[in-house]
């Protein structure tokens, strides 16, 4: 009733994962799936939370290492740790979209951000004109230390 954003499944873990839009707050929140057999409704829990920026989509995709890793479709590249719930603005170290025209930016991300285990990188399609974005963890998937 809730999803409002893309979503994305942990086979591993049995573990939906949504994002959920909320006035000043972006949201990620777990649905367990059930067992076969088992017709009890899904029950979501908050994972993590940040401050919403802009009015962006999000898309969500999963490492290898079981981390999600998000990105607004321009500039902001998050990291969330599904165990702790912690999460982490990522460097992207690239060309900032911010200074383009509205008409020139990129709009919803949503399934348009997919991860490449081959490759060990993730890739976003922006739109038409700007292209595609690819990014890579560096060797320590980790949040920064403080």
């Amino acid at each position: 009733n809730y999803i409002d954003g893309p979503a994305v499944f942990d086979p591993k873990r049995r573990v939906i994962y949504a994002l959920i839009g909320r006035r000043n707050k972006d949201r990620l929140v777990a649905y367990d799936w059930p067992a076969p057999g088992q017709t009890a409704g899904f029950r979501g829990r908050l994972v993590a939370e940040w401050p919403q920026e802009g009015k962006k989509g999000w898309g969500i995709a999963q490492h290898r290492s079981g981390l999600l890793v998000l990105w607004d479709g321009n500039a902001r590249i998050l990291t969330v740790d599904p165990d702790s719930g912690r999460s982490w603005e990522m460097e992207t170290g690239g060309f900032q979209y911010r200074s383009m025209s509205a008409k020139q930016k990129a709009g919803k991300v949503y399934s348009k951000w997919s991860y490449i285990p081959e490759v060990d990188a993730f890739f976003g399609i922006t739109n038409p004109k700007l292209g595609i974005v690819l990014y890579r963890l560096d060797g320590n998937t980790g949040p920064p230390s403080q």
